[in-house]
């Protein structure tokens, strides 16, 4: 892609990039350790493919940050990843790993694009979609000719068009409620896919962090996962529908980690739990039942408390880099 230089980078592009390139270096370092230790044909070919493409961004990135003379952030590097630990997850778990931070692209860079004015940064971020859509797909791909790929539930299809005739439409906060929506169920699934993926996440990278309060951060994720799990789970089951996503995660009995811990905390708390509440917010946005809209608005609320945790703890550690920001003129004025 060319870059152009003619203009300058606005803040939304700065911020964007700046983000992307905190992504990529990370998943660079993570995909690194995972193909140190991938044996399905299958699925090995997915990982090189979305190392391949988080190499290209972070390439690309560097040479736009260098042309516009402007500080190539510090993100992660192979200091950040020990390809010589053993296994810590199996096979079978760097598919759904794909897919949910495939999800998390395609929601990140479509929100972004209308920001984006300069066209060499507009094509990145519509390049960036396509690729996230890619590796979703090559993954349910993979997953369904496996039997991996857990369908989400089937419902009764409806025999003709219908309209909203009673005012209950949007339920109560309490009591009986209306049946759940397609979209509704949809949404439910979604998330409880994603945090099915956090607590396996969280559980073995807490298995293998030497420093007692990133380990006791991570195990605090993976119990929030698994209480997100039961309520997202009990809803479903309130109205006799399958909300099955179990998955043989196969975490591994090492004890050695293939991160630093501020990469483990950085993902944990800047990419997963943000792509969770992203979610979240996403569902609450087209929830039709008020007692969904008080989950919803709960979850949020407990998934942004944990994230706080964890960026404090990354201030005390010096591992949270600063993002661009706008100059303090007052504090400077004030000196």
């Amino acid at each position: 892609m060319k870059i152009r230089t003619e203009t300058l980078l606005t803040s939304a592009e700065l911020g964007d990039l700046w983000t992307s390139y905190m992504f990529d270096s990370l998943l660079v370092c993570t995909l690194k350790s995972f193909l140190q230790h991938v044996e399905d044909p299958d699925i090995s070919p997915l990982l090189k493919y979305t190392l391949k493409q988080s190499q290209k961004h972070v390439k690309w990135i560097t040479d736009t940050f260098n042309q516009e003379q402007l500080p190539i952030p510090v993100g992660f590097t192979d200091k950040d990843v020990n390809l010589n630990a053993p296994r810590l997850y199996s096979d079978i778990f760097y598919p759904f790993y794909l897919e949910y931070l495939a999800k998390f692209g395609m929601t990140a860079y479509s929100l972004s694009l209308p920001l984006m004015a300069r066209s060499d940064v507009r094509e990145f971020t519509s390049n960036s979609i396509a690729t996230s859509t890619e590796i979703s797909n090559r993954v349910v791909e993979v997953l369904i000719n496996k039997g991996l790929y857990v369908r989400p539930p089937y419902i009764s299809v409806p025999k003709k068009v219908d309209f909203v005739n009673k005012k209950g439409f949007l339920g109560s906060w309490l009591g009986k409620q209306r049946p759940l929506l397609a979209t509704e169920i949809l949404n439910i699934f979604g998330n409880l896919r994603s945090n099915v993926v956090m607590h396996t996440f969280c559980l073995g990278l807490a298995q293998v962090a030497e420093l007692k309060d990133v380990r006791k951060h991570l195990l605090k994720g993976k119990e929030l996962a698994t209480n997100h799990i039961e309520i997202l789970s009990g809803i479903m089951r309130d109205e006799d529908i399958p909300a099955s996503t179990n998955w043989d995660a196969g975490i591994t009995d090492s004890v050695v980690a293939p991160f630093s811990e501020k990469l483990m905390m950085f993902h944990v708390t800047m990419v997963t739990t943000a792509a969770i509440i992203a979610s979240y917010g996403a569902s609450l946005a087209v929830t039709m039942r008020r007692d969904l809209v008080a989950a919803y608005t709960k979850l949020i609320a407990e998934m942004m408390a944990f994230a706080e945790d964890g960026i404090n703890l990354m201030v005390d550690k010096g591992w949270l880099e600063q993002p661009p920001q706008n100059i303090d003129h007052v504090g400077l004025a004030a000196k």
